[in-house]
């Protein structure tokens, strides 16, 4: 079943648990701060549930927990990845701006796949070049809308950003942009996308440079 939440709501106490089992939904709505509410007690995610973060405002943020599949909806506010999150499941981006890594680096691999659907993802957005390396990999990639950008570092001419796709890469719409924002300035700043299956293109956009490497 599916369950929102439009208003801020306090799930279980700080002895309590908050189970979403499997097939199950829960679709944060709404605005207001979330990290003594929604995330209270303890939380158990299977790893074939859902969570989706809709409308999260200046007082939300996304929690550092082990997730199954998860869904960013959230148009409001841009957002950065905690610096311990586990996804056991798939990763959607439908709209709003996520990032990856804004300053700290950080290594994740998700148990299931990437789309983005819209919206914009930076694997490393870092501002006034305050950002480090960025590895994320995953199953198989697809983009159908929105943006992908690998490396958005402004400044700090050594961050790498890597995207590792064991899988397939499908993209259909949208933008992949692997332009390292230093590649003009400096030779150690990177974007890395390994494509371990097979790349199939009908349509979107992509760009890349000589700090680009594709294999």
């Amino acid at each position: 079943g599916i369950v929102q939440a439009n208003d801020l709501s306090t799930i279980a106490h700080t002895s309590g648990a908050f189970t979403i089992n499997a097939g199950g939904k829960y679709i944060l709505n709404h605005s207001l701060a979330n990290g003594t509410t929604t995330f209270n007690g303890v939380e158990s995610f299977a790893a074939t549930s859902t969570f989706e973060y809709q409308n999260l405002g200046a007082g939300g943020f996304i929690s550092a927990i082990t997730y199954g599949n998860l869904i960013w909806n959230s148009s409001s506010t841009a957002r950065t990845f905690p610096a311990a999150i586990t996804i056991n499941g798939n990763l959607d981006i439908n709209a709003g701006t996520l990032n990856f890594v804004a300053t700290v680096a950080k290594t994740l691999t998700i148990g299931g796949n990437l789309t983005i659907a819209g919206g914009t993802f930076y694997l490393l957005n870092g501002p006034d070049g305050s950002a480090d390396d960025a590895v994320l990999t995953v199953n198989n990639l697809t983009i159908s809308s929105g943006n992908l950008y690998l490396n958005n570092d402004n400044g700090n001419w050594s961050a790498d950003a890597s995207l590792n796709v064991n899988g397939n890469f499908i993209m259909s719409g949208g933008l992949l942009d692997m332009i390292p924002t230093n590649a003009a300035t400096s030779t150690n700043c990177y974007a890395y996308l390994n494509l371990y299956g097979d790349f199939t293109w009908s349509g979107g956009t992509l760009k890349r440079t000589n700090n680009t490497a594709v294999g």
